[in-house]
């Protein structure tokens, strides 16, 4: 109680393990190497800041960068937290022990790769203009979100995720949907 007679409440973590969100950009990153280091040090720097506490953590993969789609195959964010779990070892090593939960991937490419196709005749010419031309309309965007979203409507918790998007949101998520499409589409075809 302070000298006013008002209490004052203070947070007080007392938490034994502390979850964390590790965000890791791959932006400047040239080699599988390079951002798995970074995901290393990502993980000492969750270590440090749970204060000798024992750490779960999810890393995130940011950004934009040559790796993206190398990052897109389907296995690699499981690979490569087994491999972290490797690297920063069993939690019976250690009191600090940080377990890899998982890792998301929410990366683009520079957009470089997308330079010449807009003015592509065929499939992924079109693709190209039609994807930007959501990215940068609000309201396509947003009819884009809506038709692709569809067939999930009828259940509440998508359907007040999907209202709930900003402009900023829909465009986000239809130039990842762009880069993606055109990362398979691109791969499929050089096999």
């Amino acid at each position: 109680m302070s000298d006013a007679g008002r209490i004052e409440m203070t947070f007080a973590d007392l938490a034994d393990v502390v979850w964390q969100e590790a965000d890791v950009s791959i932006a400047g990153a040239y080699g599988e190497q390079e951002l798995k280091d970074r995901l290393a040090e990502a993980a000492e720097k969750a270590r440090a800041q749970a204060r000798g506490r024992p750490s779960v953590v999810r890393f995130r993969l940011l950004g934009s960068g040559p790796l993206h789609e190398e990052l897109l195959s389907e296995s690699l964010a499981d690979d490569w937290v087994r491999e972290l779990r490797e690297w920063l070892g069993s939690p019976e090593d250690r009191e600090d022990w940080i377990w890899a939960e998982s890792m998301k991937i929410r990366t683009s490419g520079t957009g470089d790769e997308l330079a010449d196709l807009p003015e592509e005749d065929g499939f992924i010419g079109e693709l190209v203009r039609t994807g930007r031309s959501a990215a940068e309309s609000p309201d396509e965007s947003k009819r884009l979100l809506d038709e692709a979203m569809e067939a999930l409507r009828h259940q509440p918790k998508i359907r007040q995720w999907v209202a709930g998007r900003t402009d900023a949101d829909r465009e986000e998520l239809v130039s990842r949907a762009l880069s993606r499409a055109l990362a398979l589409l691109i791969r499929e075809d050089q096999r």
